[in-house]
């Protein structure tokens, strides 16, 4: 399987898959930050590159997404990567507004970069369940995958995000039909266990299906 992190930064994704015998070979590591980092090697890293602008070239091209990508004010984005970010669309057409965040746009990219069958994990702000821009996001998402769980904590996960954070698990790129599912956490250690059950093939205790619905694939 070929795997990406579109936003590698200090590696932390990158780490843990060699760590669990992944090769070098089989990740993409994307970042607009210069380098080096400290575990580039283990993967194919490209630094100093727009991942929007990556993407173009990458469609279908990998298995799995692994991503943390930025949480950033488009407003707050200047230049070529205002002008990318601003050119990402839904799945219904919709470009994202000045007022959304990088993170949407990241996120809608990476979708693309998924083949059939794949699957997309993403640790997302809040602002995944509130935001009105939020609202193409999470419909695209349920249909470009066959099953979405979504694990929210209430409480912070890192010492620089003052507010909740979302995990999106999405299963099986490219089916008919998708099983939108949620399950609320409180604390990190819940987090985890609820991703550990997930990774099992299991369903986390206390979820709730939201919706099961036939979608056309994106």
């Amino acid at each position: 399987a070929l795997w990406l992190d579109p936003c590698v930064g200090d590696g932390a994704f990158v780490a843990q898959m060699a760590k669990r015998g992944i090769d070098a070979a089989q990740i993409s590591a994307i970042d607009i930050s210069p380098g080096p980092g400290t575990v580039d090697d283990a993967a194919r890293t490209v630094r100093e590159v727009d991942f929007l602008d990556w993407a173009v070239a990458h469609r279908a091209a990998v298995d799995h997404v692994v991503m943390n990508p930025p949480y950033t004010a488009l407003s707050r984005v200047q230049g070529k990567l205002l002008d990318r970010a601003l050119d990402v669309r839904s799945s219904d057409g919709q470009r994202l507004p000045f007022k959304a965040n990088y993170w949407a746009a990241f996120l809608l990219t990476a979708i693309g970069c998924v083949r059939d069958g794949g699957s997309l994990v993403a640790v997302l702000p809040a602002a995944w369940d509130f935001a009105k821009y939020a609202v193409c996001v999470r419909e695209t998402v349920e249909r470009a995958f066959g099953e979405v769980i979504v694990v929210r904590c209430a409480s912070p996960l890192f010492p620089k995000v003052q507010e909740g954070v979302v995990v999106v698990v999405a299963f099986d790129r490219g089916a008919r039909s998708c099983t939108s599912r949620r399950v609320e956490v409180l604390s990190l250690a819940e987090t985890i266990a609820a991703l550990d059950q997930i990774a099992l093939g299991k369903v986390p205790h206390g979820t709730c299906t939201m919706r099961a619905f036939a979608s056309p694939p994106v």
